[in-house]
């Protein structure tokens, strides 16, 4: 075998005894093996940095880090202590590898006894792919990971046990689930937790296609990338692992108040006349709302299979939609009601933007690298554009979307951006971790879309953050405005289920505001009772989902969403009347989100992490410190059992306190006296949060 060679890079200033090394900027520790070759910095006391890779590829300069990072400005520890020329420790860790497997373990000095947060081990390095071992002594519970949907009726849950896998051999991808189809997006950020508060999270700074298997110890993660790098978070609790998280990856603006309201959307609306027969009615009933979200018949529609569709024209179809700014205003004038339009990244070949892109080489390429890629899909003939050009991310957003702010649009929907249709062999302009090739570019794809949206407000001064509703993404795509939707799911309650425990591990990935096509966009798929699976989804979604936005495939007119003409009426106008009320609240929340990283909608485990009765469960979320939601995602029920955590809680509706030590109280009515379906709602006396009058309301 190769002798080891190892290095411990640290300047003068991290000598033994040496005070401080934020001048010298962050130290280094290095080893190479037959194999392997390993290069860890200490970011901060807390915080390390580590990247596997080839053996050859060590005297490499480090790769840089991907778009996924927003914060690369790093003042190193507070003081640094090398014990051989394969370790160190901080205040918070002792970092050493194995000189023969370069094996990097981190040891959490700040627990009462020894603990062993990580051992990452490489397995397989090379340009095909990557593999390493994960061992841990925080192995009751994994979390994170961003979106996949595997188990129909099943809220609870974390990863132990379980595959995380990806959507398609690229990673992010649509994927078939409880006779529908729904959202696999990657986010590669994993939560670790052991007994009580012993904990570790592990961010994979990697864009490719991963799998991470939980089943036994140690743990395995797979990706189709060259290279392992990521960055190992440690800390007291969860949520100060979430807040570093979101500090490296970014945080999210606050949305505009209207944000938070009521969206009615369907697939779709076909002239202003049918939008404003939904708002008249809705308003008949008392029901408040803040806008309308149009799919695809706003442009004119498609033609499947022809390059006549007018998919990508991304601008309005004014017979149907006739004088579209004037419109916009008076809406918004008159009824306090914006617009959101969808728009997709494909561009049929006979529409005349087709050309003009295709000339300035803004279109992804196909196998040559020279002609625009051709697809032949259900939108129609045509190519796709490149969002990984800035110069075409930037060109299409004046020429098509600032015209569509400037006439009063209040948002973006993003659709496709997976992308869902595509060819492995297609190249981009951009290099992507390894290069132009689809796998290399396709996680970032629909990241790309939402930043060149936030990079173009931006530039033309608009004043605020964009509200951009995406069906993919992952890491760090929150930081440009960013909510995301579990996409085309079924109309059954075992999907919603399904989706709770999805939203578990969303939130903890960073994406605090995520939801579901409230009621299922497949309604042909339904389960049960219609009006029964609609009304107990929208109480859902009133607390839960943001945006709050009815949606469902209704070509024929069959299917109505909006809450007054579907469901129980009372039910559901108490329901959105209680998500308006607690507006100030969930204000205050996307405030901290902003500032602070902290979630809007969060596991019972981040308050309660030292409860072993939580750490799977994801029927019952908080939302925010003060208050917490229990679910109850079934048809015919009419009471369920709630754990309380230990503390002081008060139910919201019949104003009773508990003092549990953690205890569960049966039988919690799902309906008042009048037979108004409402989930369990019950607010925590031992937490203070500013927003309370809207909780006292």
């Amino acid at each position: 075998m190769k002798q080891t060679s190892l290095a411990l890079i640290l300047a003068a200033a991290t000598a033994l005894g040496a005070p401080s090394v934020a001048q010298a900027g962050p130290p280094q520790l290095r080893g190479v093996s037959a194999e392997h070759a390993l290069r860890v910095t200490c970011l901060r006391d807390d915080i390390i940095y580590f990247e596997f890779a080839a053996a050859d590829a060590a005297d490499a300069p480090a790769a840089p880090p991907t778009p996924m990072v927003a914060m690369t400005d790093w003042p190193g520890p507070t003081t640094i202590e090398p014990t051989d020329r394969s370790s160190f420790r901080t205040p918070a860790v002792q970092v050493s590898f194995d000189p023969a497997s370069l094996a990097l373990t981190i040891l959490d000095l700040a627990s009462v006894r020894p603990l062993e947060l990580l051992t990452l081990r490489p397995l397989c390095l090379s340009p095909d792919g990557c593999e390493m071992s994960i061992r841990t002594q925080c192995d009751a519970n994994a979390y994170g990971l961003g979106e996949q949907f595997d188990r129909p009726g099943e809220s609870d849950g974390d990863w132990i046990g379980r595959v995380r896998k990806p959507g398609n051999a690229y990673g992010n991808g649509m994927e078939k689930f409880d006779g529908a189809w729904i959202g696999n997006a990657q986010f590669p950020i994993l939560y670790a937790l052991g007994d009580g508060f012993d904990n570790v999270a592990l961010f994979i700074d990697d864009v490719h296609a991963e799998r991470w298997d939980f089943r036994g110890q140690p743990w395995s993660f797979r990706t189709t990338g060259p290279r392992i790098a990521g960055y190992i978070i440690t800390g007291p609790n969860l949520p100060d692992l979430r807040r570093d998280f979101m500090q490296i990856v970014g945080r999210p603006p606050v949305p505009p108040d209207e944000f938070f309201g009521l969206w009615v959307s369907e697939y779709g609306y076909e002239s202003w006349d049918e939008l404003e027969g939904v708002l008249q009615t809705l308003r008949q009933h008392d029901f408040p709302l803040d806008g309308f979200v149009l799919d695809l018949q706003w442009f004119g529609g498609i033609t499947l299979h022809s390059e006549k569709s007018r998919m990508g024209r991304v601008a309005w179809d004014t017979e149907r939609f006739p004088q579209p700014a004037h419109k916009l205003r008076e809406l918004r004038e008159k009824y306090n009601v914006g617009v959101i339009p969808i728009e997709e990244s494909y561009i049929s070949r006979g529409l005349p933007e087709h050309p003009t892109l295709a000339e300035r080489g803004y279109l992804v390429r196909g196998r040559n690298g020279d002609s625009p890629l051709l697809l032949d899909e259900w939108w129609g003939v045509g190519g796709m554009l490149d969002w990984t050009s800035a110069a075409a991310a930037d060109f299409w957003h004046d020429l098509k979307r600032q015209p569509l702010v400037e006439d009063g649009v209040f948002g973006h929907w993003i659709d496709l951006g997976e992308p869902e249709n595509f060819h492995p062999w297609a190249r981009y302009a951009a290099q992507g971790a390894t290069g132009p090739d689809h796998a290399a570019n396709a996680n970032l794809y629909n990241f790309r879309w939402a930043e060149s949206i936030a990079r173009g407000y931006a530039r033309h001064d608009v004043g605020r953050a964009p509200v951009i509703l995406s069906r993919s993404g992952t890491c760090g795509i929150q930081r440009f405005g960013a909510a995301m939707w579990s996409g085309d799911i079924a109309s059954r309650l075992s999907s919603l289920a399904a989706h709770l425990n999805v939203q578990m591990h969303m939130s903890l990935s960073g994406v605090d505001y995520f939801g579901a096509d409230c009621g299922g966009f497949r309604r042909d798929r339904l389960d049960g009772d219609e009006d029964e699976m609609y009304t107990v989804w929208l109480a859902h979604a009133a607390l839960l989902d943001f945006p709050l936005r009815p949606h469902t495939s209704n070509l024929e007119n069959r299917y109505p969403t909006a809450p007054d003409r579907i469901g129980d009426l009372r039910s559901n106008l108490h329901n959105v009347r209680l998500r308006y009320a607690l507006r100030p609240y969930l204000l205050e929340l996307a405030r901290r989100a902003a500032t602070d990283g902290e979630p809007i909608a969060p596991p019972l485990v981040y308050y309660f992490q030292d409860d072993p009765a939580v750490r799977r469960m994801a029927d019952q979320k908080m939302l925010g410190p003060r208050l917490m939601v229990v679910c109850a995602p079934w048809y015919g029920a009419t009471v369920r059992d709630v754990y309380l955590p230990r503390g002081v809680w008060r139910d919201c509706y019949s104003g009773r306190e508990y003092r549990s030590a953690g205890e569960c109280i049966r039988d919690v009515p799902l309906r008042d006296a009048e037979g108004v379906f409402r989930l369990p709602l019950f607010e925590r006396l031992d937490a203070r949060l500013d927003g309370e009058a809207a909780i006292a309301r």
